[in-house]
């Protein structure tokens, strides 16, 4: 008898919350629905933001790497497309100074060691020839904008931190025959390996009107035969060194 008091207590416990919660439900007003709670959006912008001035409000930025207000000290080397009858493999080095995390500028300096290509030697066995121009080196100034900076994952393993720039560059190639005044812009992308030493994958294109001479009439051998425009497409890669200031 004992135990069934105490079972018709317990389901009477749980039962009775429910039959509380519905008898409301019935008497509240007809048409009466419960309504979302309201946000204040700008109470939240003076909490977090003080002033809640959207001109004021800026992205944060966590950076594990900086290279702002440090100087870089670059080698570079890589491979050189242009004449179809020179094989060109730059070999140089680069110097400069972040003025931020976004804008640089650096000078720019390399050899280009150049020597005829394989399309050149078969044009030769054909019994032809061809009065190529050779390029020298090339020194010039180059801004960089990095509008990119984040994270990748190698292979699962490894957190890669990358920054990825724009450039755009004026200086000079020399040729074997005059200097040429260079144009060109690229594009590039640094991954860090420690806070001093990170490497560097560029592109660069450059153009610049160069001057052919004969090479290959003996009787008209040094002549200007000419000029033409010379679209050069580099590929580098290198190492940078960061030093100074900065965080």
């Amino acid at each position: 008898m004992k135990k069934r008091i105490v079972l018709v207590a317990m389901a009477f416990g749980l039962v009775a919350p429910w039959m509380e919660s519905a008898r409301a439900q019935a008497e509240a007003p007809a048409g009466a629905e419960s309504k979302p709670e309201e946000l204040d959006v700008e109470a939240i912008k003076k909490k977090y933001w003080a002033t809640g001035d959207e001109s004021q409000l800026g992205v944060v930025q966590n950076r594990l790497y900086s290279k702002g207000g440090k100087f870089a000290l670059g080698v570079l080397g890589g491979l050189a497309l242009s004449d179809p009858f020179n094989t060109i493999r730059p070999l140089g080095a680069t110097f400069g100074y972040n003025f931020s995390e976004l804008w640089g500028l650096h000078l720019v300096a390399w050899k280009h060691n150049s020597t005829t290509s394989g399309a050149y030697d078969v044009l030769r066995a054909t019994g032809k020839d061809f009065s190529y121009v050779l390029a020298q080196h090339y020194y010039g100034l180059e801004g960089t904008a990095s509008l990119l900076y984040g994270k990748l994952s190698f292979l699962g393993a490894k957190i890669v931190y990358y920054d990825l720039h724009l450039s755009a560059a004026a200086g000079n190639t020399k040729t074997e025959w005059e200097n040429a005044m260079t144009l060109g812009g690229g594009l590039g992308q640094r991954f860090y390996v420690t806070q001093s030493l990170s490497i560097r994958v560029d592109y660069r294109f450059q153009h610049y009107r160069e001057v052919q001479k004969e090479k290959v009439v003996p009787t008209a051998l040094g002549e200007i035969i000419g000029t033409r425009s010379n679209f050069t497409h580099n590929v580098h890669f290198g190492l940078d060194f960061l030093f100074g200031g900065g965080q």
